[in-house]
C-alpha cells in the first residue's frame, strides 16, 4: 500500500493473548495495591506538605534511630503509624516511578495512533468517499452519510483538513484551505 501523507512513527500490533496477560497483570496490581492506597476524597494532599528527597532521607533516617532509641519519641508519636507510613513510602515510590513512566509512553502511544490515524488515513478517506459521492456512487452516499455528523458543528473546517491531507505534501494550499 502506498505510504501516508503522515509520517508513521507507531506502529504495533497487539494480539488478543497480550491484550489479557496485561489485564490480569492489572487485576493482581489491583488486588494487591488498590485496596491499600489512599483515596484522595474531597481533601486529597491538602494540609500535607510535599516532601522532598532531602526531607524523605532525613524521615528514613529518623525511623532508624527511633528503632536504635525510642527514648526521644513525643509522647504523641504512634511509632507502628510511623514505621508504616515510612515502609509505604519506600515500596509505592518505585511503584509510582515506573507508573508515570508507563504512563507517559501510553500518552505518546495513544496520541501517535490517534494522530496518524485520524490524518493519515480517516480524513483523505472521508475526502475521497465526499467527492465519489459527490459523482453519484452510492456506497459512498452511504459512507458520507454515516460520516458527516461528525463534522456538522464544525462548519467546512473538517473538509479543508481532509483536502490538506489528501493533496500530496508539495501541493499548493487552493482557496478553500
Amino acid at each position: 500500500m502506498a505510504g501516508s501523507l503522515v509520517s508513521n512513527r507507531f506502529s504495533a500490533v497487539f494480539a488478543p493473548e497480550d491484550t489479557q496477560n496485561v489485564e490480569t497483570a492489572k487485576q493482581l496490581i489491583f488486588a494487591a495495591y488498590m485496596v491499600k492506597l489512599a483515596s484522595a476524597g474531597t481533601g486529597g494532599l491538602s494540609g500535607v506538605p510535599r516532601v522532598s528527597d532531602t526531607n524523605r532521607a532525613f524521615t528514613e533516617a529518623v525511623a532508624e534511630c527511633v528503632a536504635e532509641h525510642p527514648e526521644f519519641l513525643p509522647p504523641f508519636a504512634d511509632v507502628e503509624e510511623f514505621m508504616k507510613d515510612v515502609n509505604a513510602s519506600k515500596v509505592l515510590r518505585p511503584f509510582r516511578e515506573w507508573a508515570r513512566e508507563l504512563l507517559r509512553q501510553l500518552d505518546v502511544s495513544v496520541g501517535l495512533a490517534d494522530g496518524e490515524g485520524y490524518m493519515g488515513v480517516a480524513l483523505p478517506y472521508y475526502a475521497n468517499a465526499q467527492r465519489a459521492a459527490k459523482l453519484g456512487v452510492p456506497a459512498a452516499v452511504t459512507v458520507v452519510a454515516r460520516l458527516a455528523p461528525r463534522f456538522k458543528a464544525q462548519g467546512r473546517r473538517p473538509r479543508a483538513a481532509a483536502r490538506r491531507a489528501s493533496r500530496g505534501a508539495g501541493d499548493p494550499p487552493t482557496s478553500k484551505d
